[in-house]
């Protein structure tokens, strides 16, 4: 917008852009136009602008693809890292597994082996040698007769 406005100011006013008119640099004197001189000034500004904001762009894309690729790496690692520990886990929880089927199996032999020196020492000899079964809880038989305090 700004451009479309320095260009119509331009335009309009032409004829005094283009008269020339001594200038001074300092050390140097000349003969230009300075209406012309300092357009074209801006414009050289402006288009140096216009580079600087694309090699800004340029450079921010860049690291967001350099960003974009670290991140990658970085979920890769955690996903092999989340891998290797449910693995890990398995392992753990498969050797608990077995270590608590050994132990109870070496328990239940030594229980056994203590209720057979249990009945050997008591003379058990006349029992039916067949494994005795633990009884079932049975379910409390209700009774007619009440009982009722104080008669």
């Amino acid at each position: 917008m700004v451009t479309v406005l320095v260009s119509g100011f331009a335009a309009l006013n032409w004829s005094l852009f283009t008269d020339p008119v001594p200038l001074s640099l300092g050390w140097v004197e000349f003969q230009a136009p300075p209406g012309l001189v300092l357009l074209v000034f801006n414009i050289l500004v402006a288009a140096g602008m216009v580079s600087y904001i694309n090699h800004l762009k340029k450079s921010a894309l860049i690291q967001a693809g350099r960003n974009a690729k670290e991140l990658q790496r970085q979920r890769e690692l955690a996903e092999k890292a989340e891998t290797s520990r449910f693995t890990e886990l398995k392992e753990f929880l498969t050797l608990k597994f077995k270590q608590s089927h050994e132990d109870e199996s070496s328990f239940r032999e030594k229980l056994e082996a203590r209720f057979k020196a249990l009945e050997e020492r008591l003379g058990a000899s006349s029992r039916p040698s067949t494994p005795v079964e633990t009884p079932k809880p049975e379910t409390p038989v209700k009774s007619s007769v009440r009982y009722e305090p104080g008669k």
